[in-house]
């Protein structure tokens, strides 16, 4: 089978690439839903043009063959990604390749073209919102009132900004309303003013944290670090222990702590318990899984245990989310 197309360029939002593969359109609430043809794929997305230069999507497809498409134009503008699984290949000039995988990303982009490209075979589940600069950056209309944002200083947010237990519920909210096509479009932009506000508050804690910072860590430790938490990121579910993880960066396990609490302003077992939370709130989409599943691929072998560990991070029981959402 032929696992490639031919690549499509055009204007930014899924719509576009959509309407350039030959998705089939339908009418869907106040939006439209696309269906992938059969030859390309099995799947849908769902798209909102909330206002102009202001896109909201929910995808859920698995493409039989590589699916690419080019942002063209000038356009300057922030990608927001909540993605459940799959994987996002991005590609810039000038810039390394970026694979988006299941968490939060925030992709910023000013130059001319970004190249994304879904690969054949792997089953993509994710929710997109595309704003361009001149949407939050209108002080007259809705975003009024918001923090003081540019493209540049989005660029210089790290991933603790963003990618938040309270942020990921926020998408996961934005995710259901834009697979029922209900709710008016005012809808997404209080959701974005909500999003925002999440970020400016917690830049300002990260700005309390460092003022307050009493142990230093060095350059070489900081990257040790960081590479820990990639592999942790890589299967959250089953992370390997604190001696290995230290055997592996020739660090300390108390150093190992000591540092990683520094840089991201939580413990590493507080990380972990979070991490799995964020991803659990994903499983319980999968209407396969029971709680009591999910709850032994978190490493919980009591159910209530389980709940209750995951009320205190989203402030929300697993089966009363379930109902909120019908699933």
């Amino acid at each position: 089978m032929n696992t490639t197309i031919s690549p499509a360029t055009g204007p930014i939002g899924l719509h576009s690439m959509a309407v350039q593969m030959g998705f089939i359109p339908r009418p869907f609430g106040n939006g439209i839903i696309y269906d992938l043809p059969r030859q390309l794929g099995d799947g849908w997305l769902t798209h909102f043009h909330i206002e102009d230069g202001f896109f909201v999507s929910s995808v859920w497809f698995t493409p039989f063959v590589d699916l690419t498409y080019t942002f063209s134009g000038a356009d300057t503008f922030l990608w927001i990604l909540g993605i459940d699984t799959g994987d996002i290949v991005i590609s810039r000039q000038g810039k390394s390749v970026k694979h988006c995988t299941s968490r939060i990303h925030f992709i910023p982009h000013t130059g001319k073209n970004l190249r994304i490209t879904f690969p054949a075979g792997i089953h993509v589940c994710f929710t997109s919102l595309m704003l361009t600069e001149s949407v939050w950056s209108d002080r007259d209309g809705f975003f009024r009132g918001l923090m003081d944002i540019s493209i540049e200083k989005i660029k210089n947010w790290k991933e603790e900004i963003y990618n938040t237990e309270d942020i990921l519920l926020l998408l996961e909210q934005v995710k259901w309303a834009a697979r029922n096509g209900r709710q008016p479009l005012s809808y997404y932009r209080f959701k974005v003013g909500e999003l925002f506000s999440f970020i400016e508050t917690n830049l300002n804690n990260v700005w309390l944290h460092n003022q307050n910072r009493r142990y230093h860590v060095t350059w070489e430790n900081e990257q040790k670090i960081h590479r820990i938490k990639a592999i942790l990121d890589l299967d959250i579910l089953n992370p390997p222990s604190l001696e290995k993880l230290s055997m592996g960066e020739a660090i300390s396990t108390s150093k190992l702590r000591r540092c990683f609490k520094s840089l991201f302003h939580i413990t590493i077992m507080e990380y972990i318990h979070i991490e799995k939370m964020k991803k659990a709130l994903l499983l319980l989409a999968d209407d396969e899984l029971s709680i009591k599943n999910i709850a032994a691929l978190c490493g919980y072998e009591s159910p209530g245990k389980f709940s209750g560990a995951f009320k205190k991070v989203h402030r929300i029981t697993p089966r009363e989310y379930r109902k909120v959402y019908n699933l």
